[in-house]
């Protein structure tokens, strides 16, 4: 069974050694992750401006968003469209706590994939319900679906504009050194009983008490 970790450049050397120690294969997946990062946004960034263009010349007031890795005000601005558009069918919300089905993402703020995927599950959502698809109907007809595309707003607005592309947690000032709680960790169903930290400055720190955080209590 393989594993794949992350490891600083100043500790590829150490590494290294155990491996070699402990007779264990290693191979080196990716050199450079900032260079990956780098070379993404770069690529995000032409998409950004050949769907803004595509946009204007359709008319549009906002680029389509589907597919992509939006920013949480695109999310807002087109949830309020599908609402104003659809508004027998579909509804914007604050998190409450009742609820039939619930789906949310985002709540790690470096996984960009998570709210894109639930962007893309609202429009098929609405597209195969007037396509009369019969499981999307059933569903639909049966069950009130709640979907939140970005549990962690703060967090993932960060990851997005201020360079530091792999940010996990919120954005709460936990002290004056760090910043952040792990969302994922912080639900009070047997809180901070493992695989969570109570170090401030760790990627999984679990909070200062069981649903300390605002994203949290919304859900629960």
């Amino acid at each position: 069974r393989s594993v794949d970790v992350r490891i600083r450049a100043n500790e590829y050397d150490q590494y290294v050694s155990q491996f070699k120690q402990y007779s264990l294969p290693y191979e080196i997946i990716v050199n450079d992750i900032q260079e990956v990062i780098d070379n993404e946004e770069k690529e995000l960034a032409q998409d950004r401006l050949m769907r803004q263009i595509q946009s204007r010349w359709l008319g549009e007031a906002e680029p389509r968003i589907v597919g992509t890795y939006a920013t949480y005000k695109q999310i807002e601005t087109y949830l309020d469209e599908k609402a104003a558009a659809d508004p027998q069918h579909i509804k914007v919300l604050d998190i409450a706590s009742t609820r039939n089905i619930w789906i949310d993402c985002g709540i790690h703020a470096r996984e960009w994939i998570t709210p894109a995927t639930c962007i893309w599950l609202i429009e098929e959502f609405i597209k195969e319900y007037n396509n009369n698809d019969p499981i999307i109907r059933q569903i639909l007809d049966k069950w009130t679906v709640y979907v939140a595309p970005s549990l962690n707003p703060d967090g993932y607005e960060y990851s997005q504009t201020s360079g530091n592309r792999l940010w996990r947690k919120n954005r709460f000032p936990t002290n004056a050194l760090c910043n952040g709680v792990d969302l994922n960790r912080n639900y009070p169903w047997k809180w901070n009983t493992g695989g969570a930290s109570t170090s401030a400055c760790s990627e999984t720190y679990c909070g200062r008490s069981a649903g300390s955080e605002i994203e949290t209590q919304n859900v629960g």
